[in-house]
């Protein structure tokens, strides 16, 4: 899916990239915050159309944006799993075993 920006107010045509709330590989939930944008009115903050990963950010923190340019690329409904948590194996000691003092009858 293509994340666009949209039509922010009346006469609102263009915006400045402030800042991202996301990387390329995070996954997102519907309606996070995505995005910063500055227009001549405002600060707005654009939340995700969909939930799933981002595959892909077209355009840079200060770029100046258009309505209908895009932004984002996400795949919905795809989760990133983190790898599972390195195990380090520490080598067991092996004791000798301890022997019992021979009985003497």
């Amino acid at each position: 899916m293509e994340v666009k920006i949209p039509v922010l107010a009346e006469n609102v045509k263009s915006g400045t990239v402030v800042k991202f709330h996301v990387s390329e590989g995070d996954t997102v939930k519907k309606d996070q915050e995505i995005l910063e944008l500055e227009t001549e009115k405002a600060v707005v903050v654009l939340p995700s159309p969909a939930a799933g990963v981002v595959t892909k950010i077209h355009v840079k923190e200060g770029d100046e944006v258009q309505v209908g340019q895009v932004v984002f690329s996400i795949a919905e409904g795809k989760e990133t799993k983190a790898p599972p948590p390195v195990r380090e194996e520490k080598p067991v000691k092996k004791e000798a075993p301890v022997q019992a003092p021979a009985v003497v009858p």
